[in-house]
């Protein structure tokens, strides 16, 4: 009994150990912020956090500090959050995951006939990015809807659909108009009635214009003098299914814990059910990049004209790590605090961030 007494000190001793180690090099290097950057960090392992703090100016014009509770702009990280409402139709019967654009857009051009819901999902569509037909004159925001009816005519793609990987704002564009038509509901409402409520994301919502975002981080950029300015919208800001949701570290941790038993989200039957090859050890499915090393890590990022994010989970030690900014690209803040992961055995010394965000590009 003594020494199962011992050995049982001895392992919390060293756990307790390596956490303080952790918890130093990770404040360190997090609470290193000079220009009071916006920005919030999660660190979990084996469900238990191992730090969870913020830093900074969720508003610098009206002096409001960044809560845990402060919605950032997740701009791409939205993307799983649209293919999760897709597959929760599919789930229910009320699509299917091979079923074409035209069977949704019956106006869309005859290359709608050869884009399925999965090459959306996947990346591997070739549709054309709306950021490259926009009209140079454009005043106003885009919309989910002026997206349809600008491709809807392009009768062309970047390659055939299903061949290759290219990373698509354009895709979940119109995965969220999908969603809309299945379901018969807005994408903001089917978000919260079907995801966001039933996980208690209470302050988690779709951006609108005219729609009051509560607990707000708005969105900077450094000009070329390094100087900070306030760049919180753009004329793609207002697109849903590519980067419309605002949530905070609260509420995306209860996404992290709970999509599974609450929602039958179980990442491992999705991703066999769709997904698309990037490259040799890693691919694409339902909104993450799954990097298919020893052990699995599952990434993606966010960024846009006044934020950048991350986030990466490794299933088998039930790991997620959450980094929210609100300065426009900033990926390379991020550096270092992998790398404080990776020493201390948080991330693997394979996997690489760097790598897989310029696919996003």
């Amino acid at each position: 009994m003594k020494r199962f007494q011992l050995s049982f000190f001895l392992i919390f001793m060293s756990f307790t150990c390596i956490s303080q180690s952790f918890k130093n090099d990770i404040e360190t290097e997090f609470l290193n912020n000079p220009e009071n950057i916006g920005k919030g960090l999660l660190v979990i392992k084996d469900g238990k956090v191992l730090y969870k703090n913020v830093s900074g100016w969720a508003d610098r014009q009206n002096g409001v500090l960044v809560e845990t509770n402060s919605n950032f702009r997740m701009a791409s990280v939205t993307k799983q959050f649209t293919a999760a409402a897709i597959y929760l139709l599919q789930k229910k019967g009320n699509l299917n995951l091979n079923q074409n654009l035209t069977e949704f857009f019956p106006d869309f051009c005859s290359v709608g006939k050869n884009i399925t819901v999965h090459h959306l999902l996947t990346h591997s569509s070739g549709i054309i990015d709306y950021e490259e037909i926009m009209p140079s004159d454009l005043k106003i925001q885009l919309s989910d809807k002026a997206v349809l009816e600008m491709v809807q005519n392009v009768n062309r793609t970047y390659f055939a659909p299903g061949t290759e990987f290219r990373y698509s704002n354009t895709a979940f564009c119109l995965l969220a108009l999908i969603i809309e038509k299945v379901s018969g509901e807005k994408y903001d409402d089917f978000l919260y009635n079907e995801i966001f409520k039933p996980l208690g994301m209470s302050k988690t919502v779709v951006y609108e214009t005219d729609k009051d975002i509560p607990n707000r981080a708005y969105g900077y950029a450094l000009n070329e003098n390094k100087q900070l300015f306030f760049s919180d919208q753009s004329l793609t800001s207002a697109t849903k299914g590519d980067g419309g949701v605002y949530t905070s570290l609260d509420d995306y941790e209860k996404w992290f814990r709970e999509r599974k038993t609450v929602l039958g989200l179980d990442f491992e039957k999705m991703f066999k059910l769709s997904n698309a090859k990037i490259l040799k050890e890693n691919y694409y499915s339902f909104g993450w990049f799954v990097s298919k090393g020893k052990p699995e890590v599952l990434f993606h990022s966010g960024s846009t004209c006044g934020f950048t994010n991350m986030v990466l989970e490794v299933p088998a030690s039930q790991t997620l790590v959450v980094y929210f900014t609100n300065l426009a690209d900033n990926s390379t803040s991020f550096a270092p605090i992998e790398s404080i992961l990776k020493k201390h055995k948080i991330l693997p010394a394979y996997f690489s961030s760097k790598v897989l965000h310029e696919r996003t590009n």
